[in-house]
C-alpha cells in the first residue's frame, strides 16, 4: 500500500493553497488601496496601478484554475 496522496487529496490541497494565494492578493490589493499620509510620486503611482492590475489579472487565473 502506497503513502502516497490520492488525486482527490492532491485536487483538495491544491485548492487550498489557491484559495490561500487568492486570499494573499486581496491583501496585497487592500494595502494599494489604504490611505496615504503623502500623496505618492507619479512613479509610485504608476507602480500602484500596474500591481492592481497584475492583482486582478492574477486573481481571474486562479479562479479559472479552481476544481
Amino acid at each position: 500500500m502506497s503513502n502516497l496522496p490520492t488525486p482527490a487529496e492532491i485536487i483538495a490541497k491544491a485548492n487550498a493553497e489557491l484559495n490561500q494565494a487568492y486570499r494573499a492578493l486581496g491583501d496585497a490589493r487592500d494595502w494599494l488601496l489604504s490611505d496615504w499620509d503623502v500623496q505618492p510620486t507619479a512613479e509610485q503611482a504608476a507602480t500602484i496601478r500596474r500591481m492592481r492590475e497584475a492583482i486582478g489579472t492574477a486573481k481571474d487565473a486562479i479562479n479559472e484554475g479552481r476544481p
